[in-house]
Order: C-alpha cells, then structure tokens, then sequence
C-alpha cells in the first residue's frame, strides 16, 4: 500500500512585513526590494514596500505603517544612516522599533 501526502507550501512565521528603503534608493535597491517581497509573498507574507526614512508614514487610518509588523530595513545598504542622523531621523527611527513587531 502506497500513501501519498500533499506536500506542505513553504510558510513564513513574518505574516506582515514592510521593507523599507528609503527615500533615495538606487535601482539596485529597487530590485532587491521586489525579490524579497516576492519570495516573502510566495511564503504567505502580505508585503508592503516603504521609501519614508523609517517608515513611520501613517496608513488612511492614522495607524504608522509598521505597526505590529515585521520590518526588513534596507536604510543603509548603500550609505551609513545611523552614523549621522538628524534629531528628526533618530525620533523616526526610535519610533519604527518601539511600534513594529521585529526588526531587522
């Protein structure tokens, strides 16, 4: 006797993610950006893509975008940030780890 099971699709425990990259990103950014959303929505992940320095634009209901979600910050791939911020960029900063659910 043969028994075949259907095979499990890939998971991911990151159920809302946001990527951030930043305002001035290059192409290259771009395009890492939309591989990591793909493979993270073939995962089961809802995907959003942020270019607000620390992601702390607010959705239509007033509620910062990274609220209670995963955050995949791509801010410095290119160029150091956190060696030169404005208070206005530490404060959004300081705000994207207190209101997201993880970092990283």
């Amino acid at each position: 006797m043969m028994v075949a099971t259907k095979p499990k699709p890939p998971s991911t425990p990151f159920q809302e993610v946001v990527i951030v990259t930043g305002v001035n990103a290059s192409n290259d950014v771009g395009d890492l950006t939309n591989i990591l959303a793909k493979e993270l929505t073939d995962l089961g992940s809802i995907v959003e893509v942020d270019d607000t320095v620390a992601s702390t634009s607010l959705d239509g209901d007033g509620v910062p975008k990274c609220s209670g979600k995963f955050v995949l910050s791509l801010l410095e791939v290119e160029a150091p940030l956190l060696s030169d911020l404005s208070e206005r960029e530490f404060y959004n900063l300081r705000q994207l780890v207190i209101q997201s659910r993880g970092i990283l």
